[in-house]
C-alpha cells in the first residue's frame, strides 16, 4: 500500500470519528512527537494545526521550572481545538471588545501552539511567522479572533500563534527557585517558554511545509517587549531571522528592567507577609490562589535581569551591540494611550506641573512646542507631545538599532471606524486586525478604504518575513531608518513615507533623552 493511500485512509478514518472536522478531511502531519491531524479550510486552501503541545505542562513540581520537552503520544493526536490559555483574570472593556480578548478555558496546563499553512508544493519551503500576543504580562491568548492565522497565511507563509505563562507564573523570582536552578536564576519562565516554542518549530516546522532558517518572531505590546528580549538573549541564537516589535520599542523604557536580586526580594517580601516561607508552600497552593497574587505583584512580574536568559539589561544589551543581528519592522500608534480616562482632558495646572517634573531644564522648550494657557489647549497639547513623544522614542530606538542591522519604522494614524467611540482613535492594538488581514473578524463598519489598508498592511508584514525587507510591488516605498533624514512610514488614509517629526521637534526629544534617567 502507497504512503499516499495511508495517509488518504487515516485521513477518513479521523474525518468519521471526529465530529469537529466538519469543513474537509484532516491532514496528517508527523512530527517529532507523534501524528497530527488538523482541519482544512472550505477551499482546501490553509490546513490549521492548533492546540499542538510544544513543551510538557508545567505543573506540579514543574511549575516555576524551565519548560520540559513534550510527551510523545500514540496514534494520531486531533488539532482541531485551541489548547488552553494562560491562566489570567480579564474581561472586554472598551476599546478591547471581545474579538481582542482570549475565549478559551484557562489552565496551568498552557504551553500550546496553532498552526496555519497554505497548501504549498512538496519540498517547498515557506516563510513563517510567529505571533507572541500582548496583554501587560498578565493576560492575553494565541487564540483570539484579530490574531488568528488563516487570512494571513492566505498571502503564502506560515502563521503560528503561541501561548505562554502570564503573571505570577510566568515571570514569579524567588530565592529557592533561583538555588534550584542549574542556572542559579528564576524568573523569565515566560521567556523560556517562548525560547521552547521556537525551538520545537525549528525541529518541526519543515514536516508543515515551513523554513527553519526564515522564522520572524512578531508582538504586540508586552509581546513586542519579548521580542526584543528574544533577539536580546544570547541563548535564542539562530532560532530567529527578524523581528516585528509592534508598540514596544521605546528609547528609554516605561518600566526599567529589575535585576535578579532586586525581584528575588520584592517577591519573597511579598510572600513571607502571607506567611508563605517555603517554596513547597507556594507550589502546593492551586492554580486559583496563585491568580489571585498576581494583581498584588505589579510592576515585578515581567522579564527581569536574571544573568542567564538575560544577562544584562535589554537596553544596555542594544547599546553594546551583543543582539542577535537580525532586521526589525517597528512602529506605534498614534493613541496608544485613549482607553485612559483622562486622555486629552487633563487641566492646564496639572499638565504644566507633570511636564515640569519630566522635562525639568528643558520645560520652557517643551512649553514652546506644547503651550497649555487653558484647559482646552492643555488637552491638544497632550494628545500632540504623547504623540510625538513616541514618534521620536521609537525612531530614536531604531537609528540605534539600524547600526546592526535594518530597521523599519511606522505610524499608524488611522482610526477604526466606530462611530459610537470616536474618542479612542488609532488606540492602542488596533493595528492588530489590519495586520491579520482579520476586518471580518471584528463587527466594525468598514469601508473600501479600511480594507486597503488592512490588504496593504499585511502584504508589508507578509514581504518582511519573507525576505527581510517590507518592499514589494504596488506598495508605497518603505525606506529602512538612517541616521541622516528621520523618516517613517505614515499608515492612514494616504500611505506615504513622512519625515517622523520636524527637525526642531526631533532636535528637542533628542536632547530630552540625553539626559540622565
Amino acid at each position: 500500500m502507497s504512503r499516499k493511500i495511508q495517509k488518504y485512509i487515516l485521513a477518513i478514518l479521523i474525518f468519521s470519528t471526529c465530529h469537529s472536522f466538519a469543513q474537509a478531511p484532516a491532514e496528517i502531519v508527523q512530527v517529532n512527537e507523534g501524528l497530527l491531524a488538523g482541519t482544512s479550510s472550505p477551499d482546501g486552501k490553509i490546513q490549521a494545526f492548533k492546540g499542538i503541545p510544544y513543551a510538557a505542562p508545567p505543573i506540579g513540581n514543574l511549575r516555576w521550572k524551565a519548560p520540559q520537552a513534550p510527551k510523545h503520544w500514540q496514534g494520531i493526536r486531533a488539532a482541531d481545538q485551541y489548547g488552553n490559555s494562560a491562566m489570567q483574570t480579564t474581561a472586554a472593556r472598551n476599546p478591547w471588545t471581545a474579538e481582542f480578548i482570549n475565549d478559551q478555558p484557562i489552565s496551568e496546563d498552557c504551553l500550546y501552539l496553532n498552526i496555519w499553512t497554505p497548501k504549498h508544493q512538496k519540498g517547498e519551503s515557506l516563510a513563517v511567522l510567529v505571533y507572541i500576543h500582548g496583554g501587560g504580562y498578565v493576560e492575553g491568548s494565541g487564540s483570539t479572533a484579530i490574531s488568528n492565522g488563516e487570512n494571513l497565511a492566505r498571502k503564502g507563509i506560515i502563521v503560528i500563534d503561541i501561548n505562554y505563562r502570564l503573571g505570577i507564573f510566568g515571570f514569579f523570582a524567588h530565592p529557592e527557585l533561583s538555588r534550584e536552578s542549574v542556572h542559579h536564576s528564576s524568573g523569565n519562565y515566560g521567556l523560556m517558554d517562548q525560547m521552547a516554542a521556537l525551538k520545537w518549530i525549528q525541529k518541526n516546522i519543515a514536516s508543515f511545509g515551513g523554513d527553519p532558517k526564515r522564522v520572524t518572531v512578531c508582538g504586540q505590546s508586552a509581546g513586542a517587549g519579548c521580542v526584543h528580549d528574544l533577539i536580546a538573549s544570547p541563548l535564542t541564537k539562530g532560532l530567529m531571522s527578524g523581528g516585528i516589535a509592534q508598540s514596544g520599542s521605546d528609547l528609554v523604557p516605561r518600566t526599567p528592567m529589575l535585576t535578579l536580586s532586586q525581584a528575588e526580594k520584592a517577591c519573597s517580601d511579598f510572600t513571607n507577609s502571607l506567611g508563605i516561607s517555603s517554596l513547597k508552600q507556594l507550589r502546593d497552593l492551586s492554580a486559583d490562589e496563585l491568580l489571585a497574587y498576581t494583581k498584588k505583584l505589579p510592576g515585578v512580574l515581567r522579564p527581569i535581569i536574571d544573568g542567564w536568559f538575560l544577562p544584562e539589561s535589554v537596553p544596555v544589551i542594544y547599546l553594546q551591540g551583543k543582539q542577535n543581528p537580525v532586521p526589525v519592522l517597528t512602529g506605534i500608534n498614534a493613541d496608544e494611550g485613549s482607553a485612559k480616562s483622562n486622555y486629552g482632558k487633563i487641566p492646564a495646572e496639572e499638565f504644566q506641573k507633570q511636564n515640569r517634573q519630566i522635562y525639568g531644564v528643558l520645560y520652557e522648550d517643551f512649553e514652546h512646542f506644547y503651550p497649555a494657557h487653558t484647559d482646552s489647549e492643555a488637552g491638544t497639547s497632550q494628545v500632540e507631545s504623547a504623540r510625538d513623544f513616541g514618534l521620536a522614542s521609537t525612531y530614536l530606538w531604531a537609528v540605534g538599532y539600524s547600526k546592526m542591522a535594518h530597521a523599519y519604522t511606522y505610524y499608524f494614524n488611522h482610526p477604526i471606524p466606530w462611530p459610537e467611540f470616536p474618542q479612542y482613535g488609532a488606540f492602542h492594538s488596533s493595528e492588530i486586525p489590519y495586520v491579520f488581514n482579520n476586518l471580518n473578524k471584528l463587527m466594525r463598519p468598514w469601508t473600501p478604504a479600511d480594507r486597503q489598508i488592512s490588504e496593504m498592511m499585511s502584504s508589508y508584514w507578509v514581504n518582511f518575513v519573507n525576505k527581510g525587507d517590507p518592499n514589494g510591488p504596488g506598495l508605497p516605498l518603505w525606506p529602512y531608518v538612517e541616521s541622516k533624514v528621520a523618516q517613517t512610514l505614515y499608515i492612514d488614509l494616504k500611505t506615504e513615507t513622512k519625515l517622523a517629526l520636524p527637525s526642531n521637534k526631533m532636535n528637542f526629544f533628542q536632547l530630552f533623552f540625553a539626559q540622565p534617567l
